[in-house]
C-alpha cells in the first residue's frame, strides 16, 4: 500500500488565475483581447452604475410619494375618503413600478448592446493566444527531447 503525499496548496495560487484562464491568455494574440477586455468591463460597470442611480432615484420617488399619500390619509374625515386615497396609493404603485421594470430592462438592453461587439475581439485574441501557448509548449517539448 503506497503512501500518497498530499499536494501543498497555496490560497495564492487560486488567486494568481481565480477563473482558470490559460497563463497566456492574451500574450500571443493581437492584442485587441485585452483591449476589448477591458473595454467589455467598463461598459459593464457604466450600465451597472446607471442602473443603481436609477435605483436610488425611484427610490427616492416611491417614498416621497409614500409620505405625500400618509399626509392624505391622515387628513381623512371619512372611510370613503381613506378607501380614496388608498386605492389611488395602489394605481399609483403599479403604474411607478411598472415604468420602472421597463427603465431597467432599457438600462439592460443598452449595456448587453454595449458589449456585444467585444465578444468577437475576444474570441479571436483567446483563439491566437491558444494556439500562441500551444506552440510555445510544444517548441518546448521538442527543445526538451
Amino acid at each position: 500500500m503506497s503512501k500518497q503525499t498530499a499536494k501543498p496548496t497555496s490560497a495564492a495560487a487560486g488567486l494568481a488565475n481565480p477563473f482558470g484562464m490559460p497563463a497566456g491568455l492574451f500574450a500571443g494574440g493581437t492584442g485587441h483581447g485585452m483591449d476589448a477586455w477591458m473595454r467589455l468591463n467598463r461598459a459593464v460597470l457604466e450600465g451597472a452604475v446607471r442602473a443603481q442611480q436609477e435605483a436610488g432615484r425611484f427610490m427616492t420617488q416611491r417614498l416621497e410619494e409614500d409620505l405625500r399619500r400618509q399626509q392624505q390619509l391622515l387628513a381623512c374625515r371619512s372611510p370613503q375618503d381613506a378607501l380614496e386615497v388608498c386605492a389611488g396609493f395602489a394605481r399609483q404603485a403599479v403604474d411607478d413600478y411598472s415604468a420602472q421594470a421597463g427603465r431597467l430592462s432599457e438600462i439592460a438592453a443598452e449595456i448587453q448592446h454595449a458589449c456585444a461587439g467585444y465578444g468577437e475581439l475576444l474570441a479571436g485574441d483567446v483563439a491566437d493566444s491558444a494556439s500562441a501557448v500551444e506552440a510555445a509548449a510544444v517548441g518546448a517539448a521538442r527543445a526538451a527531447a
